[in-house]
């Protein structure tokens, strides 16, 4: 997601954007490749990732997005969906 870091020390804005957009579209997880494997600027690609996904992610309202989930899953909810859906209720409390 960060290809132009394995020979720049700063991503394009076209790169930041994709990670934080990957964030707030609440995927459950961003990658490097090349940037790690073979970049000259491998551990800087990770804090830059990093860095990004926090900031995304700061900007998330969880609660929202919990309602919206509830709203869409069928009813009845199954056993494992039930128990996920009260921990996150009793995680939010």
């Amino acid at each position: 997601m960060l290809e132009s870091v394995i020979k720049s020390p700063r991503p394009t804005r076209a790169e930041a954007t994709d990670v934080a957009n990957a964030v707030l579209d609440v995927t459950e997880c961003v990658m490097l490749r090349g940037e790690s494997a073979a970049g000259a600027y491998q551990e800087l690609a990770v804090k830059i990732m990093h860095r990004i996904c926090i900031k995304a992610e700061s900007s998330l309202d969880y609660g929202a997005i919990f309602k919206e989930m509830i709203r869409s899953t069928p009813l009845p909810m199954s056993p494992l969906e039930s128990l996920a859906s009260s921990a996150v209720r009793t995680a939010n409390k």
